[in-house]
């Protein structure tokens, strides 16, 4: 675990200094963004982590574990940039096409992110890119994971929920975080094709009101994890608010 936390963060000091074209467009557009950065984190598997992922999967050898050390960039990313940051690095690794492991469907309980998968001579390391919305989804159903089970993360049944614990109310709680992932699927859809517009003075205008909407999600969010988790608190603010897909509103 302290070998692959080091190369974890081998990993992330390469990727925070390094030259990316991506972070020069954010930079160039940081008026209409939440923020320019790219906010890149590192970690180690916990033994308790790696223990429950080889028991789901007794026959996965320990050497093949891809997330042993692992990397999580996190950013203001529209889809198309959120690629081509994920390839760019990939590149700058080593790492190929078969390499990249698109995530974005939902099929995995309704995560969604890019994902590399590094075979570098010191060991093997996955880093995670991210939107600020797709992060925050997925930072909000590991707290109802932590509250609840870890079964709730790879869609199964809970094997040993807390005492008192509502089974059909939990159900309700991930029926609503599907959901509510299908809803940040689509609004980051229509905000790529808001990114595509040719004309620069009519893509600024849209972006302008795609950052009002940024904000009111980040901030739903945010207050949300604080601890109203609540199935009428998610159903307004995933099914209550606009998408904003067609006139970024």
């Amino acid at each position: 675990m302290l070998w692959h936390s080091d190369l974890a963060a081998e990993v992330e000091e390469q990727i925070q200094n390094g030259s990316w074209a991506v972070v020069a467009e954010l930079e160039a557009t940081a008026a209409r963004r939440i923020g320019a950065e790219l906010r890149v984190s590192s970690r180690a598997k916990t033994a308790d982590t790696l223990i429950d992922k080889l028991c789901r999967r007794p026959n996965q050898q320990l050497n093949t574990v891809q997330d042993l050390a692992g990397v999580r960039i996190d950013a203001d990313l529209v889809l198309g940039e959120q690629t081509e940051l994920a390839a760019e690095i990939a590149l700058h690794f080593g790492a190929n096409e078969t390499d990249i492991h698109d995530l974005r469907s939902g099929e995995h309980a309704g995560y969604r992110g890019v994902h590399v998968w590094l075979k570098l001579p010191a060991g093997r390391v996955e880093v995670q890119f991210r939107t600020l919305l797709q992060s925050l989804w997925a930072n909000l159903f590991e707290k109802i994971a932590d509250d609840y089970g870890r079964e709730i993360r790879y869609g199964e049944p809970l094997k040993e929920p807390p005492p008192d614990t509502d089974l059909a109310e939990v159900q309700r709680l991930v029926d609503v975080m599907l959901n509510g992932s299908e809803q940040i699927a689509t609004i980051e859809a229509g905000w790529q094709k808001i990114a595509e517009i040719e004309d620069p003075h009519r893509r600024a205008r849209e972006f302008s009101a795609v950052a009002m909407n940024k904000a009111m999600y980040l901030a739903g969010v945010a207050l949300m994890m604080k601890g109203d988790i609540s199935r009428a608190a998610f159903t307004n603010f995933f099914g209550g608010q606009s998408s904003g897909q067609e006139g970024g509103g």
